[in-house]
């Protein structure tokens, strides 16, 4: 089963597969993974913060999801920026793609 949320990093990377696990109904890590096309220790690393997608993975999300590829990318690239100064300018990004 997949773990509760509370027990999950507030990532990007969590927020996708979460909205993954909703659309496609999907109920394990295991699952995930496989959907994915990686290991089930990739897919703990996502969800407690270690990692975050990959640009390629967020092209993946992006098509799966239908979501627009720059709102995935950018999300992920401001989640996984330790700097706060260039964090600020992707979320700058971000907002200003949604307006």
């Amino acid at each position: 089963m997949v773990g509760t949320k509370e027990n999950h990093a507030k990532t990007a990377t969590n927020f996708f597969i979460n909205l993954l696990i909703d659309k496609y109904k999907l109920s394990t890590d295991y699952q995930v993974a496989k959907f994915l096309g990686v290991n089930t220790c990739q897919i703990s690393n996502y969800r407690y913060g270690r990692r975050e997608f990959s640009d390629t993975n967020c092209l993946f999300i992006a098509e799966k999801l239908e979501y627009p590829k720059q709102i995935v990318l950018l999300s992920v690239w401001a989640s996984r920026e330790k700097n706060p100064e260039i964090r600020k300018v992707y979320k700058q990004l971000l907002d200003d793609y949604n307006a």
